[in-house]
């Protein structure tokens, strides 16, 4: 038996905060009904997970790190905080 590797992908939605709060709602509305849909589809063959959405560049940056240490056991090559 082909035993296969767990593995999640992050659905990540960057926006501008110069649109306003209802808007920002909107966009995560649906980025998550997006995750939803791809969820249910059945055609991926690993699971989607919904994260917040951003609008800044560092956040981002933190998401990318974040995943990259946590599933490599990478050492953090900067120090960001948010």
């Amino acid at each position: 038996m082909i035993k296969k590797k767990e593995h999640k992908f992050w659905f990540c939605t960057g926006s501008q905060d110069l649109y306003g709060d209802e808007v920002l709602q909107h966009v995560a509305a649906h980025s998550k009904e997006i995750v939803e849909g791809l969820n249910k589809s059945g055609i991926l063959s690993y699971e989607v997970v919904w994260k917040p959405v951003t609008y800044s560049c560092r956040l981002f940056d933190f998401f990318m790190l974040t995943n990259r240490i946590k599933n490599h056991n990478i050492k953090s090559e900067r120090n960001l905080t948010l």
